[in-house]
């Protein structure tokens, strides 16, 4: 099991740093492409952010993804850690508005399911961002036990 990115113990988990505006500021995802809901840490500094997803029982994919067990799709949570990487380099980069086009991701391991009515809280710490290349660890975790976890690679467009 790998470490976490962050002692969550560390955050106050109901203070929002950014709010679901503050990421469509920077962020072009829009509707139900959306999958991420706020930001509870953005340590510029550190090239840290925090963000928070809450997983609902009437989302697109949770009457199909599956029948009588829902679970949130492995890629939507890859989805979600990618657009916090997003916000973070953007705001790195003063790109707002700006796509972060998917260049790949490494080393991904789920290690949980995530069901309607959990809160998924998604880690991304900057390795590498440049105007040509973006490099993040990624985390997502549930009740403090980490779930998914990857690199993430960028490309500004």
């Amino acid at each position: 099991m790998p470490r976490p990115l962050i002692d969550l113990d560390t955050l106050d988990l109901q203070r929002v740093a950014v709010t679901a505006d503050g990421i469509r500021a920077i962020n072009p995802q829009r509707g139900q492409m959306e999958q991420i809901h706020g930001l509870l840490l953005h340590d510029k500094a550190e090239g840290l952010a925090v963000a928070w997803r809450d997983v609902g029982d009437d989302e697109f994919w949770s009457e199909g993804h599956f029948p009588g067990r829902p679970l949130l799709p492995g890629v939507l949570i890859v989805e979600a850690a990618a657009q916090l990487c997003s916000f973070v380099a953007n705001s790195a980069l003063h790109r707002a508005g700006q796509p972060l086009l998917f260049a790949g991701i490494e080393k991904a391991r789920f290690r949980g399911a995530v069901e309607p009515g959990d809160r998924l809280i998604l880690v991304a710490r900057q390795q590498t961002i440049s105007r040509r290349m973006v490099r993040f660890a990624t985390q997502a975790m549930v009740d403090s036990r980490i779930v998914y976890d990857a690199i993430i690679l960028g490309v500004p467009s």
